[in-house]
């Protein structure tokens, strides 16, 4: 299995690429409930899978950039009245790597202000219905 370096990393959000922004992502791309299936008698811990629930968080350094910066993007995306599209691609988004999308509703947008350091951003949302699984 080949390492890969998370610096080639794509996240795009309503449309606009903001990964040159994004120094963290983490929860995607799926996670799903597993419902206890365990009876009397078992011998181990059984499951049974149920829905996808998933949520993620993205983490960077703050831009208010019109219309392209992750300010712009994220302050659209949390007060957004439907869910807004995403795009993962953990390796990039050359042709054949895997790809990760959906849609999402941004449930929280911070700005984390510390002295002797870069204003930040951090975001959370929680992706509607499934994650679809494919290529560029």
């Amino acid at each position: 299995m080949a390492k890969i370096w998370g610096k080639n990393s794509k996240f795009s959000l309503s449309g606009t690429d903001i990964s040159a922004y994004i120094t963290e992502i983490s929860g995607l791309p799926v996670t799903r409930d597993l419902a206890d299936t365990t009876t009397l008698g078992d011998g181990g811990w059984t499951h049974r899978p149920g829905l996808e629930k998933t949520s993620f968080t993205i983490i960077g350094f703050y831009d208010d950039t019109a219309t392209t910066g992750p300010e712009a993007v994220l302050s659209a995306a949390v007060v957004a009245t439907s869910a807004v599209a995403w795009i993962f691609g953990p390796e990039g988004s050359t042709a054949t790597m895997p790809k990760f999308s959906g849609t999402c509703w941004i449930d929280s947008v911070e700005y984390p202000v510390r002295i002797g350091d870069q204003v930040g951003f951090r975001a959370t949302g929680r992706v509607e219905g499934t994650t679809t699984i494919g290529t560029y």
